[in-house]
């Protein structure tokens, strides 16, 4: 018998689903959630076996972490299919060091049109015409206006009395979570008679885990109670060097910050919800570290590393933990109780 979906749960407690920026490691997280999936599915005939958007009511991420969400929710894929593709956006994109920000662009906006027709979609279509394609799953992606990257606005596919938020195309969704300057180009996009330059959230914040929370908070009620949070990272790492030049110095450098904030989040998270047993964070230890954007993608290496860590007995107990709370969906606390931490940033 196949999990409920959320359509069919609304009395039940919240899963969330958080998924880091973090490059070709995002190849990482959608190994680490693929093994969740198959936890969740075993036993289950093939035709009835849930894929992330049956499982999540809210899934988020930011950079390409958002990427993968919005094919998880939007385009409706299963993990294997999502892991299929980015890897060979990885490969063929993001990690190519012969582009340049106008090329990789033009490359990128390629495959993403390709990718779309391949899965039968129109990328004209806006994110909020889709939600029942999404199985009702509701979907958060920070992005940033090019003017203010210090701050982030929501792509959503849900309208909220909050905020008036941006119904972006699937199209300009996809491109814009990728476009980290100066390895892109930003996207240009006419709203209002108005021409605003976007690119991806991940110059702001690198884990949206908290501000998936509180969007959630405002999307479904304060008094909904949350149970489970689960939060993928894409391997811990040191600051990431890049090439040489005055804006990727800049770059490096406001990176490096990122990091320690994302850790700071982890920490504090944990904190305040890791006695409850409802936040799982999952993140690979060691073996990441130095896969950056000048360095040769090894595949096989990455997913060795990710492999070793699902192994860990700890490690898998928790996946089995997760497991647990994701089919009782039992909750303790209110998103209102745990969204009145908010780290020290601006949100609009």
């Amino acid at each position: 018998m196949p999990l409920q979906t959320p359509a069919v749960t609304q009395n039940k407690a919240l899963s969330l689903l958080s998924l880091d920026a973090g490059g070709a490691r995002g190849i990482s997280q959608l190994k680490m959630l693929s093994e969740l999936m198959h936890r969740l599915n075993f036993g289950i005939e093939s035709e009835d076996k849930s894929h992330p958007c049956d499982v999540f009511d809210v899934v988020g991420g930011i950079g390409t972490g958002g990427f993968i969400a919005i094919l998880l929710v939007i385009v409706g894929l299963s993990v294997e299919q999502a892991l299929e593709e980015f890897i060979e956006l990885s490969v063929t994109i993001l990690e190519n060091q012969e582009l340049n920000p106008q090329t990789r662009t033009a490359a990128t906006k390629e495959y993403i049109t390709n990718m779309l027709t391949k899965h039968n979609m129109q990328g004209e279509e806006h994110l909020r015409d889709l939600n029942e394609r999404s199985k009702r799953c509701k979907l958060i992606v920070p992005i940033s206006n090019k003017a203010d990257v210090k701050s982030n606005v929501n792509l959503t596919n849900f309208d909220s009395n909050k905020e008036k938020g941006l119904n972006f195309t699937v199209f300009e969704a996809l491109v814009t979570t990728l476009l980290m300057p100066p390895l892109f180009d930003s996207i240009k996009v006419t709203r209002d008679a108005s021409v605003l330059e976007y690119v991806s959230g991940d110059l702001a914040l690198c884990d949206p885990a908290q501000e998936i929370m509180v969007v959630a908070c405002d999307a479904v009620g304060p008094e909904r109670l949350l149970g489970c949070l689960l939060s993928l990272g894409c391997g811990r790492r040191g600051v990431t060097k890049l090439p040489s030049s005055s804006d990727v110095t800049h770059l490096t450098n406001l990176m490096g910050k990122l990091v320690m904030d994302g850790e700071q989040i982890v920490q504090t998270m944990e904190g305040r919800m890791g006695q409850l047993g409802i936040y799982q964070r999952f993140d690979v230890a060691k073996g990441l570290e130095h896969l950056g954007p000048d360095s040769t993608l090894d595949l096989g290496e990455m997913i060795t590393h990710t492999d070793v860590y699902l192994t860990d007995i700890s490690v898998s107990r928790r996946i089995d933990l997760c497991v647990d709370l994701l089919k009782n969906r039992e909750g303790i606390a209110s998103l209102e109780q745990l969204s009145r931490f908010r780290h020290g940033r601006r949100i609009r």
